[in-house]
């Protein structure tokens, strides 16, 4: 059943949520690769520099023991600044070698090893810069004035032309929500509330306004895809059943049998469901009303 699986999903995503929290923010992926994002899965870094033609910087440490290392991390990679300016434009790849056994994936340790060797590492930090083919640029280090600016000036230097950074597909749904909310705006506050809104609401507010400005409708929306989904299912059984009852009156019988016991499995998930529902929109009501004493 569909909430059932919702449920499966649900802690699914728990399950991977709490394995993950032993990373700390920051930490670079085991596997895939987003440019402007430090991971290990080499390949995959440098599949992605060639795919979407970006500089690819290859960074050896020894995280937990370099005190050079530590510097570069926490004046240079760890800042805002400089996820900043590498998002969308430099595949960042973290070739590690640390003293605890649990830092670097298994399968990465050997390889980890051959490509310093392949690349002649002599010590710690190196910081590897090449092209989207692979061709090597030059080569960066630490520095007791190691800062943002500097360090990505000297990579800038290597690369010469950065690439531009990609903007974000533009999302429909979110558009046409937005578009939405800009009417409702219009339509019930006066131009003063109006610059209320995006004054006086912070961020999170603001993205918490739509849903709660259009509960009712997704809440009637909802409803009525739980209905349908009933419906479908009554209309499949029913079609299954008359054609076994043409071929196969003992199959039908059980299938029947089946059918009901389906449907009041079914009609019991929809009907907590339509509960949740009913008992959220008071509170999103509450929330709304809130929100809105603000724009006065």
């Amino acid at each position: 059943m569909k909430f059932r699986t919702l449920s499966i999903v649900l802690l699914a995503a728990a399950a991977s949520f709490a394995s993950a929290k032993k990373d700390a923010p920051g930490a670079p992926a085991a596997k895939g690769a987003v440019a402007g994002r430090w991971t290990q899965d080499y390949d995959a870094a440098v599949a992605l520099a060639k795919e979407q033609g970006l500089p690819l910087m290859l960074k050896f440490t020894g995280s937990d023991w370099c005190g050079w290392c530590k510097l570069m991390e926490g004046v240079v990679f760890a800042t805002s600044d400089f996820e900043k300016w590498a998002d969308g434009r430099v595949v960042l790849v973290t070739l590690d070698f640390p003293r605890a056994s649990d830092v670097v994936p298994a399968e990465y340790k050997e390889r980890n090893r051959k490509l310093a060797a392949e690349h002649g590492i002599r010590g710690y930090p190196t910081y590897v810069v090449k092209d989207s083919d692979g061709k090597e640029l030059g080569r960066l280090g630490a520095s007791q004035d190691a800062s943002v600016e500097k360090f990505t000036s000297q990579f800038e230097a290597l690369v010469g032309t950065m690439p531009e950074k990609k903007a974000a597909p533009a999302d429909p749904a979110a558009a046409s929500r937005a578009n939405e909310l800009e009417q409702w705006l219009r339509t019930h506050c006066t131009a003063s509330q109006q610059a209320a809104f995006r004054e006086r609401l912070s961020d999170a507010e603001r993205a918490e306004f739509p849903g709660l400005v259009f509960a009712q409708r997704d809440a009637d929306a909802e409803l009525s895809r739980l209905r349908a989904e009933r419906q479908k299912l009554v209309d499949d059984v029913q079609k299954e059943l008359s054609e076994l009852s043409r071929t196969d009156p003992d199959a039908a019988k059980s299938r029947k049998e089946r059918a009901l016991a389906q449907l009041k499995e079914l009609d019991a998930a929809q009907a907590a469901r339509k509960a949740e529902i009913q008992a959220e929109l008071p509170e999103k009501a509450a929330r709304l009303r809130e929100l809105l004493a603000k724009l006065r």
